[in-house]
């Protein structure tokens, strides 16, 4: 039986009339200084309550505005949507902190000329997958300049560790990576 994925919504405009919070208030959209029914929005999921958080750049009155809306998901005109296919997602903060992107780039991306670009919001320290850099022209390929180590050698561990079961499925190899089916 095959699962119907669900949608969600990624960038959105607020529904002209709904009710939002900001900072310390309630407010109507867009009755607020700097605001714009045409402003799109990204969607972020995870806030403990119903409500999803709206941030848009530049955006908010400072010092006091800090572009983040708190909106029901209701009161969202969808621009974008995504599919999602079930299972949880690992925060980018925490797939850069603990070292998976450093080695998705060194061991992938890197040697192809090209690499995944986290963005960190330099006001609140929130990240965010940015891009795919190209240097496809470089035969090389990308290097590093500073590698951490210590993330690389758990991250090896970790992978490891999961080989050993990856190794025992049909579609694996001894190193546990997925084999392409041969077709004539």
């Amino acid at each position: 039986m095959t699962e119907k994925p669900e949608e969600r919504i990624t960038r959105a405009r607020i529904r002209p009339g709904a009710w939002f919070g900001q900072d310390f208030g309630q407010y109507k959209w867009p009755d607020v200084p700097y605001a714009d029914a045409d402003i799109i929005f990204d969607v972020e999921y995870g806030h403990p309550s119903e409500l999803v958080v709206c941030r848009a750049p530049n955006f908010g009155c400072k010092p006091y505005g800090n572009g983040v809306l708190y909106v029901k998901l209701e009161d969202l005109l969808p621009v974008e949507k995504e599919r999602i296919t079930g299972g949880k997602r690992i925060d980018i903060k925490e797939f850069r902190e603990r070292g998976y992107l450093q080695e998705a780039n060194r061991l992938f991306f890197h040697p192809l000329g090209l690499a995944l670009e986290v963005i960190i919001d330099e006001e609140n320290g929130s990240m965010r997958l940015g891009g795919i850099w190209d240097s496809r022209d470089d035969p090389e390929g990308i290097l590093f300049t500073e590698f951490d180590q210590e993330k690389g050698n758990a991250v090896a561990a970790e992978s490891a560790v999961r080989c050993k079961a990856r190794a025992k499925l049909v579609y694996c190899n001894e190193s546990g990576i997925q084999v392409l089916p041969f077709h004539k």
